[in-house]
């Protein structure tokens, strides 16, 4: 089969700049076609590269894919080893102390995980798990009533749930916090992770791609795996696998 983004990206370089604005798709953007190309250290070819923006892309009714990639280029430029030297914060995601009620931290669970699959990218690794765990869990406790002002995680706008789920709640200092990042931190600045979210956190973005418009795009033989593409809420899974 082919493989999806990769139709996409050619569809879309191929199509009439009206049809480019008219949706996301993260496989052409060329700050992310930059950032994230495959790491042989990682384990890595195009279809690895593509299997994460799929991952990502399958969680957008969950999370903009632009906040998952802005806070992926912001905190670590899209290196899986990256380490915080005073906070301890680890990984593509600079996650930091344990998921409520675990002995573990989010790094020794991280490193868990890439022990147990030593020939899987890092990256794929750790996207999986802060899209099905991470997410997941902060997801139920605002739909719980905690976290942000009592909305449940479907009625956060994008700044609301980009400051909970970097800040922990959605306090007015916690999206200032959230907001001046794209003024005063050079890391989200130099490495594109504004350009990519910045407007989706304003709230004036396009909308990101739907499967409907992927079909139109790609061939007759992937419209069957494209009609499939997941729909469901976030997954039920356990917070430390």
């Amino acid at each position: 089969m082919i493989n999806l983004f990769a139709a996409f990206a050619v569809a879309f370089s191929a199509a009439p700049s009206q049809a480019q604005e008219a949706c996301y798709l993260a496989a052409s953007d060329p700050v992310l076609v930059k950032a994230l190309r495959p790491v042989a250290a990682y384990h890595e070819t195009e279809e690895i590269i593509a299997a994460i923006h799929q991952e990502i892309w399958n969680h957008r009714k969950d999370l903009d894919p632009r906040l998952v990639y802005y806070r992926i280029l912001g905190e670590s430029h899209g290196n899986p080893n990256a380490v915080n030297r005073s906070s301890g914060a680890y990984g593509l995601f600079q996650l930091l102390g344990k998921p409520y009620g675990s002995s573990r931290t989010y790094r020794q669970i991280l490193h868990g995980l890439q022990a147990a699959q030593p020939d899987v990218s890092p990256r794929l690794i750790q996207v999986r798990y802060y899209l099905n765990n991470y997410l997941s869990a902060f997801a139920r406790a605002a739909n719980a009533g905690y976290g942000c002002n009592h909305k449940k995680f479907r009625q956060m706008s994008n700044l609301e749930r980009a400051a909970y789920l970097g800040w922990g709640g959605c306090k007015v200092s916690q999206l200032k916090k959230e907001l001046s990042l794209c003024h005063h931190n050079a890391s989200y600045m130099q490495m594109g992770a504004c350009k990519v979210a910045g407007a989706a956190l304003r709230g004036n973005a396009v909308p990101i791609c739907s499967a409907a418009v992927q079909t139109n795009n790609s061939d007759n033989s992937d419209n069957a795996d494209n009609a499939n593409l997941a729909e469901a809420p976030l997954n039920n899974a356990e917070d430390e696998l």
